[in-house]
């Protein structure tokens, strides 16, 4: 009898939970470039986007529709910020589970899913933007990816090295 009524107890308690909690979205699939064209159409929803990423010194966490796009472009024009503490979330040597290491991900393309923000409106213009106004260095960025939850990468070349981290391993 005891057990009916702990069984009946669960399912009385998980059918008053609210429906967000009992069942998540599923990413809607873009590409970098879709989310370029159109961004304010996947603003604030959770996406799961393939693209070129690229994290240097000088232009950033940017994710760009192609590498030619990446080599050519000037970054905050024609990229999408990427969330730069998804690789430091606090103190653990390494990424989370599902963020691959940082040195294996630039400048490859890779794969996202998060969550995607555009504040188009705040910008002047290209070139013009107002500081503070968008995302990333400066608030240079129209558009950002952030609460990152898979971050790998999608295609290798035949030049990428065998553990392109190896050589930042600790011992």
């Amino acid at each position: 009898m005891k057990k009916h009524k702990i069984v009946l107890a669960i399912s009385i308690a998980l059918s008053l939970q609210p429906q967000s909690l009992v069942q998540a979205e599923d990413p809607i699939p873009a590409t970098a470039e879709q989310l370029l064209r159109m961004p304010a159409a996947f603003a604030g929803k959770e996406i799961s986007v393939m693209g070129y990423y690229i994290n240097s010194y000088k232009k950033g966490s940017c994710l760009f529709a192609d590498a030619g796009a990446a080599k050519n472009s000037h970054q905050d024009r024609h990229s999408i910020w990427v969330d730069e503490t998804t690789f430091n979330p606090g103190n653990p040597p390494s990424p989370p589970t599902g963020i691959s290491e940082l040195c294996a991900l630039k400048d490859h393309y890779v794969r996202i899913v998060g969550h995607f923000n555009y504040r188009g409106a705040n910008r002047a213009g290209f070139g013009q933007a107002k500081f503070g106004g968008g995302f990333g260095s400066n608030g240079l960025w129209p558009s950002e990816i952030t609460n990152i939850v898979n971050f790998s990468v999608a295609r290798k070349t035949p030049n990428d090295p065998m553990n392109p981290c190896g050589m930042y391993k600790k011992k």
